[in-house]
């Protein structure tokens, strides 16, 4: 579609969550960091488990 309607949507997103994160990091300091570590591993565990489960292959190439 519009190439730049994806920067403005990430842009918006952390506009939003930003100052959730900072705050989290002012008042538990590097206990965030570990949360924050953790459910990006969480995450990512995830996408690995989908592909695995469905066979998907691992780059986009249409045929």
């Amino acid at each position: 579609c519009l190439p730049h309607t994806w920067y403005l949507a990430i842009d918006f997103q952390l506009f939003l969550f930003a100052p959730l994160i900072l705050y989290l990091f002012y008042r538990w300091g590097a206990k965030t960091f570990i949360g924050i570590a953790i459910m990006m591993g969480l995450s990512v565990g995830c996408i690995i488990g989908t592909f695995y489960k469905y066979d998907i292959a691992g780059a986009l190439v249409v045929k």
